[in-house]
């Protein structure tokens, strides 16, 4: 039996292991050590995916005359690639992958039609940049920390001179470290009361009978099917916002 006395000395000799405490999840630093690996933007931004939210965008651009966009994480690019828009700006966390999209899609950066920056460039100048349409496309639930959050809507609905077209849940759910749903509406209505819902032909591709065959067009121009719209399904949706007035000081 272990004495008292022993007890005691071991406890000197022998210190408790100490309690590591994890980093903080850092959303940027994973974005880049991603793209650095060689990874790319994720599965939204390939496939019949893509194709389904290049088409509700082009259809919203063609409707509405619209002549400049900026899109805040554009990553990749992919998704690009299929958006008709006469005027693009792309803004991302990642130097890495604005190098190689900028690369990528170099006639049209020499040509002034598309441009690609690092986010702190908007944030030294953001009366700067303004687009007629501001969108956001499966970004929101990549965005773990508040103040990474908040601070992204504000760039988003702060550059948007008549509409802002997000692409995400909206929801409250930590689905895995970087992966966290946002009930998003809900800072849309306390931060950004000059923005209103607007109602466009809204198509939640979970609900593909919604889809009229030739409504929805690819970036190739073709129809999309409801097949496709099939293939598309996922737990995001399209919501748009309508400015109404100037942001109230």
């Amino acid at each position: 039996m272990v004495s008292a006395a022993l007890c005691a000395v071991l406890a000197v000799l022998v210190p408790e292991p100490a309690f590591v405490r994890a980093a903080p999840f850092d959303s940027g630093a994973f974005w880049e050590t991603r793209y650095k690996g060689g990874g790319n933007s994720g599965a939204g931004s390939y496939g019949d995916l893509a194709r389904y939210k290049a088409a509700f965008l082009n259809l919203f651009v063609s409707a509405h005359n619209v002549k400049t966009v900026i899109e805040f994480g554009c990553g990749d690019g992919a998704n690009l690639q299929l958006y008709k828009i006469p005027s693009y700006t792309g803004f991302d966390v990642s130097k890495t992958i604005l190098a190689r999209t900028a690369a990528k899609n170099s006639p049209d950066v020499a040509a002034g039609t598309k441009t690609f920056l690092h986010i702190s460039e908007y944030d030294t100048n953001p009366t700067k940049y303004r687009a007629a349409v501001s969108i956001s496309f499966d970004v929101l639930y990549h965005l773990i920390e508040d103040t990474v959050f908040d601070s992204y809507m504000r760039r988003l609905f702060g550059s948007a001179k008549f509409f802002v077209m997000i692409y995400s849940s909206d929801h409250d759910y930590r689905q895995a470290d970087h992966v966290r749903h946002r009930k998003f509406t809900s800072w849309v209505k306390e931060n950004a009361p000059e923005f209103e819902p607007y109602a466009f032909r809204s198509h939640n591709p979970s609900k593909c009978s919604d889809i009229k065959t030739g409504l929805l067009v690819n970036g190739d121009g073709t129809a999309l099917t409801k097949a496709q719209c099939k293939n598309s399904r996922s737990i995001a949706e399209f919501h748009v916002f309508l400015r109404t007035a100037e942001r109230p000081e």
